[in-house]
């Protein structure tokens, strides 16, 4: 059997048994950690069962930009136009300020590597906000408002920055290819208002194929990072099914992405972490963990004092952006990828995103205020 077709054989076998042994754990240890942990234990530091394949890694890449595709779509420009969507933007650009100043602080050689410390620590898990927060009837109130926002800059400002850092060219020619790139998006996002051409179920999912396969090897041609052309996939797929509840092409689309290519890109990832480095010194991932929240909380409780007055209120909405998980993992392994960092640090750091992920949310809910009683 090759390596290829036995590491595929791993993934499936994870992927479907997973979710199966997180069952007794109801819901404490979110699935996500667990196909990574999983896809640490089947990596080359531990069983081997999954080597360094190119094979492999393509389909890793793909399964990345799918997944950023849906965010993509889920994102809407108008969310961004208010004054919460105003301040969650200068919040993320005051974290990444922030981050610069601590970073220049730190041995580190030239402004690139301090950015690439940076941006992963700018990011934000909007799914997860959005589960804590519908789970306790806060979504629709100021604290979701703002969750919003900042999650949607939490997970594009990151993507943005990045494509900027892993430009090889001169910063003339990577405008140049980048505006070419949204020229390109700009004209596909137009057709569907131009052709108004009538498509079955099947034919939209052939076409969403056709759009995500083409943006993405347009990506490759002119040099862009992945991520950003996920991203773009999603913002045109977002023009041509604009109604996500009654387009079921992409309730199959989620399908695909969820129950196999988001777990695919977990269990390589994990099998990618340096996990000789987190074991040699373990105290690392929890000095990244309070660096999470220093850098992309800490801003938040000082910004929102307006939005959100109590004090109680601002700390766990600071929590609560202060945790992300796959923009981590993805940031960080490209930037080891582009040699603007050691496997050793993007392990360290992607434990301290595993911590921040398991803690911060639980510790936002545990500090909840209690509902009032019906007798007072």
């Amino acid at each position: 059997m090759s390596s290829s077709l036995q590491a595929l054989l791993v993934v499936a076998f994870l992927t479907a048994g997973v979710p199966f042994a997180a069952r007794p754990l109801r819901g404490r240890v979110p699935t996500i950690i667990l196909y990574l942990i999983s896809g640490i234990v089947v990596g080359p530091a531990l069983l081997g069962w999954i080597q360094p394949d190119p094979a492999m890694d393509l389909l890793r890449k793909l399964a990345l930009a799918a997944v950023f595709a849906v965010i993509g779509y889920e994102f809407n420009l108008r969310d961004l136009t208010g004054p919460m969507g105003r301040l969650a933007i200068w919040g993320w650009l005051t974290t990444v300020l922030t981050g610069l100043l601590l970073a220049l602080c730190l041995p580190v050689s030239g402004l690139a590597r301090a950015l690439a410390l940076v941006i992963p620590l700018s990011a934000s898990a909007l799914p997860s906000m959005k589960f804590v927060l519908q789970g306790s009837g806060e979504w629709a109130q100021p604290l979701g408002t703002a969750a919003l926002t900042a999650g949607i800059m939490g997970q594009v400002g990151p993507v943005l920055a990045l494509t900027l850092l892993l430009s090889t060219q001169l910063p003339q020619f990577t405008l140049f290819r980048l505006a070419l790139l949204a020229v390109i998006a700009i004209v596909l996002s137009a057709l569907p208002g131009v052709l108004r051409v009538h498509v079955s179920a099947q034919e939209s999912f052939q076409l969403v194929l056709l759009l995500s396969v083409g943006l993405l090897s347009l990506c490759v041609v002119l040099g862009v990072d992945i991520l950003l052309g996920g991203l773009l996939v999603g913002f045109v797929l977002r023009r041509y099914l604009p109604d996500p509840g009654q387009a079921p092409v992409i309730g199959h689309f989620n399908a695909v992405i969820d129950g196999f290519l988001a777990p695919l890109f977990l269990i390589l990832a994990g099998s990618r972490i340096n996990i000789n480095a987190v074991i040699a010194t373990p105290f690392w991932p929890l000095v990244w963990m309070l660096a999470f929240f220093l850098v992309r909380g800490l801003p938040q409780f000082l910004l929102y004092w307006k939005q959100l007055p109590s004090g109680r209120q601002r700390f766990r909405f600071s929590l609560l952006v202060s945790q992300s998980l796959s923009i981590p993992i993805a940031v960080t392994q490209m930037e080891v990828e582009a040699g603007l960092m050691t496997s050793e640090v993007s392990a360290l750091i992607i434990g301290g995103s595993v911590l921040a992920a398991l803690v911060y949310p639980s510790l936002a809910m545990a500090i909840k205020p209690s509902l009032p009683s019906a007798a007072s």
